[in-house]
């Protein structure tokens, strides 16, 4: 065989710059690769966004997904039925949460009326045992005393020892 390419650009540039050479052509190859594929994928996502109804531009023509700027959320909102099917799903999705939040709130609501009433009822049942604690102490220390007293049995206390 003759002289390969490299050894050639070895001889023009120095080894060094013909190894960078080496590289660039790589990265290059690389490059052109990566861009085929994203044209490729570029079409596949407008094949499937064509076939879904997404995007399309005013005057007809259709656009890839991706290529038109996004709207914002309440400029799509605002379309109607002529929003796509995302945010027609978004609108009961967002309708379910705040449903839900309600429904919520009205649960926390209730628990926390429960809690008032729980802790006011605690509180007067409390202070009924309290009372009836108290009262029923009185009684035993008055009935202690009487026992004391005729434990006590004073008649006989009264008699003469002998």
């Amino acid at each position: 065989g003759g002289p390969s390419p490299s050894g050639a650009a070895e001889r023009e540039f120095g080894p060094n710059e013909a190894k960078l050479r080496r590289q660039i052509d790589t990265l290059n190859e690389a490059l052109q690769r990566a861009e085929e594929d994203k044209a490729r994928m570029q079409r596949e996502v407008n094949e499937m966004a064509q076939r879904l109804g997404v995007g399309g531009g005013a005057d007809g023509r259709r656009r890839g997904f991706f290529e038109e700027k996004p709207q914002p959320l309440q400029v799509l909102l605002s379309s109607g039925d002529d929003a796509p099917d995302f945010v027609k799903e978004l609108k009961l999705e967002v309708r379910g949460t705040r449903e839900l939040r309600d429904k919520l709130y009205a649960a926390e609501s209730a628990l926390d009326d429960a809690k008032r009433k729980l802790e006011v009822d605690a509180r007067k049942e409390l202070e009924y045992e309290r009372s009836i604690v108290t009262s029923l102490r009185q009684e035993l220390e008055e009935k202690e005393r009487l026992l004391a007293d005729v434990a006590f049995d004073p008649p006989r206390a009264r008699a003469p020892a002998f």
